[in-house]
């Protein structure tokens, strides 16, 4: 069973969207909200793999609490957990498949300056997640069956050795042009 959602040009920051979207990755719905809300409560960092330079470290690791993302991601875990249940997938055997962090549309902020000097640009973010059900033993087994060999024994015919021709290469007939030959008086009229 698989389910998917979606958010498009949401206002957040496509960097640590992106980070997160590895953090939660391969993890349970359930795993993942809990890390999330950890995050909006700044007890758990979300470790920056990518965008790390000049960044404080958190646990022994460059970190940050992006609240504003883990919100959001909240929302699509809710969304997509709501369309899983909807197809009539279980919840505990649910499992984040993929999840692809774009960056989205680039929209100037409301707000003025003198000389129209206001071109302060918000960061927005567009994410895809697809969730499938995680398979047990037991599912993996029934699929995978051990294939049955066949004792029949089929009755063997003797192949009975014929004699190979050997192929002798043939001559090339060469046929020689007659050579027009000038005559006497076509050169003497040549000459004239």
């Amino acid at each position: 069973m698989e389910a998917t959602a979606r958010l498009i040009n949401v206002n957040m920051s496509p960097k640590f969207s992106r980070e997160v979207a590895l953090a939660i990755k391969g993890k349970s719905i359930s795993k993942a909200r809990t890390l999330l809300e950890e995050v909006i409560a700044i007890k758990t960092p979300i470790e920056l793999k990518r965008h790390n330079k000049e960044v404080a470290h958190k646990r022994g690791k460059p970190g940050r609490y992006p609240v504003k993302v883990a919100k959001n991601f909240i929302e699509l875990l809710d969304n997509v957990l709501a369309n899983a249940k909807y197809k009539g997938a279980d919840e505990e055997k649910l499992i984040i498949d993929t999840i692809e962090v774009y960056r989205g549309r680039h929209k100037r902020t409301l707000g003025s300056k003198a000389l129209g000097k206001v071109k302060v640009r918000s960061r927005r973010a567009s994410v895809f997640l697809v969730v499938k059900e995680r398979e047990t033993k037991k599912t993996v087994a029934k699929k995978i069956k051990k294939p049955v060999k066949k004792e029949t024994k089929a009755p063997v015919k003797k192949e009975t050795k014929q004699p190979v021709k050997k192929k002798t290469p043939k001559a090339k007939k060469t046929e020689k042009k007659p050579v027009k030959k000038e005559t006497k008086k076509k050169v003497e009229k040549g000459k004239k």
